[in-house]
């Protein structure tokens, strides 16, 4: 998928980012993505607005409940894919 259409649907370049740090079909955490670039409160934003959207899920981590694991839905997997 183009960035224009991604922008058309919505998203932003850092969501986009978000996405793709997630599409390695590996769980990650919310301090995995963190980075000097970006604010906890800003990647809380945009993981929400990936949740909600359908793109992306967080669950618990089995081993360590305080943990929590964020992972691409197939719907995200698929729409990344075609980016």
């Amino acid at each position: 998928m183009r960035t224009e259409e991604a922008l058309k649907n919505g998203l932003t370049i850092r969501e986009m980012w978000v996405m793709e740090e997630l599409s390695d079909r590996e769980p990650r955490t919310f301090t995995s993505l963190k980075n000097p670039y970006m604010t906890a409160p800003a990647l809380t934003g945009m993981l929400d607005k990936l949740e909600k959207l359908g793109f992306a899920k967080r669950t618990r981590c089995k081993k360590d409940r305080r943990k929590i694991n964020l992972t691409l839905t197939s719907k995200g997997e698929e729409f990344f894919a075609d980016y």
